[in-house]
């Protein structure tokens, strides 16, 4: 838990949001932390605040649980074996379009 607190204090730091703004608010890890070693081995920490975003809860909720989006990145790594650092980031802007939620790395 002190981990996802530190996250979130770093993401609202690199926005420039208060806490009081953001109470109802959710920091995302656009690059999920499952495949945080896949990531670092490519030099990405998944806690870095530039790959996180705020969300209100329900659609944190809802990318979670209605619209797989941990699935969607299993199956874009599986597919993609020998992706770059830039692949990768590039498909975390095209996931964020299609959610429709703000990312730029």
């Amino acid at each position: 838990m002190a981990e996802a607190q530190a996250f979130r204090k770093r993401v609202l730091q690199r926005l420039g949001v208060s806490e009081a703004l953001a109470v109802k608010k959710h920091a995302h890890h656009v690059l999920p932390r499952q495949h945080a070693k896949r990531f670092a081995d490519l030099g990405l920490d998944v806690n870095d605040p530039r790959f996180g975003v705020l969300l209100d809860k329900e659609i944190r909720v809802h990318l979670h649980n209605g619209l797989k989006y941990n699935a969607k990145w299993d199956k874009w790594l599986r597919d993609n074996q020998h992706a770059t650092a830039d692949d990768v980031l590039r498909f975390a802007e095209e996931l964020a379009r299609e959610y429709g939620f703000p990312f730029r790395p």
